[in-house]
């Protein structure tokens, strides 16, 4: 009986495995051959051993051909099934019964959309999807950030887009069916969603030039505004923005309220295109309030294309989803009960914190004065000062210090309670620099390490209510000076909010003497001591 050709012995009458490395292979493992020593005399086992280790070798060299494939030899792969993959479409199409006049509309659309990622050599989700499912089911192994794999799935986007073509077409005609093959063997030419001597720019362009004049945004902002937008584009396309009408601000919307809250943050929905998520079931949608954001920020956007002659009509003005709650509702001040649990908190655990004071008087300032959680941690030494004989907290944005708004720049008077408490001992020890040395400035400013830990502290102690937050204190103080009849005027300056009021612009901001005198109406109940 003779051995396979990968079964060899050693004088020792010990078997082996042997096998010879195609040639295309030997430069990428640097051998010619690998030989492994089975450890038995018996042919018997000695055989089983081989055929395994035979098996998973050739596979292992069938990966690697994979992983080595380039556009042309995966194109020649994947030939059989893209020539049946029309009457797919076709047969997918037919399940959703005949064309309306709405899905007709829809296609149409689509084929728009479409037609403009091509023209930028782009592919749409659901043929990055489709593209994924054939090369894992012919063990391709290929990145699907390579170019190779863009450019398949470019092709599918165009055999979609061909086969939806064709679906309206046939529709129109009430003929066959039946798409032809050669429809996919060569896809007809796209034409441009709009006439050429009316043609604009791609979205993408225009947001690249949205942005760029738009270079006063902190990074945050820009990191998220770009967020946005890119989202945009991920779920109309990259079309000609004078292709962009009301239907395709109205599929925006409809796609925005059935993407998850996060999507980015959880691996769940990693290398998950729009199309496979929001046929998703299980999941909770983002909410009124993020979808809204969504909308002001394109609409904005669109504005600014209408105003610089980019487009001809903002057509997502006026798309805003109706809020089910009030402005006030969205968070809950801190109550008495909260509040006797915080400040207790404050002077037993955080008071004698000499590595972190911040822990101690960042919460005791803000319930004092309002002031918003960057606006206290970005505090300089320099920034206490006495104006008009009166210690006062200079809310203002030099050096590297920021603002929200114009109007969030103020002298806020410092708390008599703050002062009984030794914050102006505090501020004497420390020299020229932060108020809060141990903070580090991130991309969001100096506050976010210090949001995250408030707010995990507080219900560490007890404060379970999900509606309350470091950013409560500041709803706290405003609901204390209201209940004590306030004016109005007086804690929207004290706020650093804006008044939009015509009038507000001829009436110089309240003096710091008259500030202080509303500051001190200002009593906790609580005792803090």
């Amino acid at each position: 009986m003779s051995s396979p050709t990968y079964l060899v012995r050693n004088r020792h009458n010990t078997y082996y495995f042997r096998y010879v490395i195609p040639a295309q292979y030997r430069e990428i493992l640097g051998k010619r051959e690998i030989r492994r020593s089975l450890g038995t005399h018996r042919r018997k086992d000695a055989v089983k051993m081989a055929r395994y280790w035979a098996v998973r070798l050739e596979l292992a060299l069938s990966c690697l051909h994979s992983q080595n494939m380039d556009y042309t030899e995966i194109k020649q792969l994947l030939e059989p099934t893209l020539q049946g993959l029309p009457d797919a479409l076709m047969s997918r199409f037919m399940q959703d019964g005949p064309l309306t006049e709405q899905r007709k509309q829809e296609l149409q659309y689509q084929i728009k959309a479409q037609q403009g990622l091509v023209k930028q050599d782009l592919s749409t989700p659901k043929a990055d999807e489709l593209t994924k499912q054939l090369l894992a089911e012919n063990r391709v192994e290929i990145e699907s950030s390579s170019e190779d794999f863009n450019r398949v799935s470019i092709d599918l986007t165009k055999i979609i887009t061909a086969a939806m073509e064709h679906y309206i077409g046939i529709s129109n005609e009430h003929g066959s069916y039946t798409l032809s093959p050669t429809v996919i063997a060569q896809p007809p030419t796209l034409q441009p969603a709009v006439n050429q001597s009316d043609s604009g720019e791609p979205l993408s362009v225009v947001i690249e030039k949205y942005v760029e004049e738009n270079s006063q945004w902190q990074p945050k902002t820009k990191q998220e505004n770009q967020a946005i937008y890119d989202l945009f584009v991920e779920i109309v396309g990259d079309i000609d923005i004078k292709a962009f009408d009301r239907t395709s601000a109205r599929h925006f919307k409809e796609v925005l309220q059935k993407i998850p809250a996060n999507r980015n943050k959880s691996k769940r929905y990693e290398d998950k295109g729009i199309d496979t998520i929001t046929k998703m079931t299980d999941v909770t949608p983002m909410s009124t309030t993020s979808v809204n954001k969504y909308l002001t920020r394109v609409t904005s956007l669109m504005k600014w294309a209408v105003n610089n002659s980019y487009a001809d009509k903002n057509h997502v003005e006026g798309m805003l989803l109706p809020k089910t709650t009030q402005p006030h509702e969205d968070r809950d001040p801190f109550g008495d009960a909260e509040l006797k649990i915080l400040f207790h908190d404050l002077q037993t655990n955080q008071l004698n914190n000499k590595r972190q004071p911040e822990r101690y008087w960042i919460p005791l300032i803000t319930a004092h004065t309002g002031m918003r959680l960057e606006e206290v941690c970005q505090l300089k030494a320099t920034d206490i000062k006495k104006i008009d004989g009166i210690w006062v907290f200079d809310i203002n944005d030099e050096d590297d210090k920021r603002l929200k708004t114009k109007s969030s720049r103020r002298q806020i008077p410092v708390h008599p309670k703050l002062i009984e408490l030794g914050f102006l001992q505090y501020h004497k020890s420390l020299k020229d620099g932060q108020l809060w040395p141990r903070l580090e400035k991130g991309r969001d400013g100096y506050g976010q390490n210090f949001g995250k830990w408030f707010n995990r502290r507080i219900r560490i102690i007890g404060i379970i209510n999900p509606k309350i937050s470091f950013h409560s204190l500041r709803h706290t103080f405003a609901n204390q000076l209201h209940q004590k009849d306030v004016k109005k005027e007086r804690i929207t300056e004290l706020l650093g909010h804006s008044d939009e009021d015509t009038t507000a612009r001829y009436i110089k901001k309240y003096d710091v003497k008259g500030q202080s005198e509303v500051i001190k109406q200002l009593k906790y109940v609580i005792p803090l001591l």
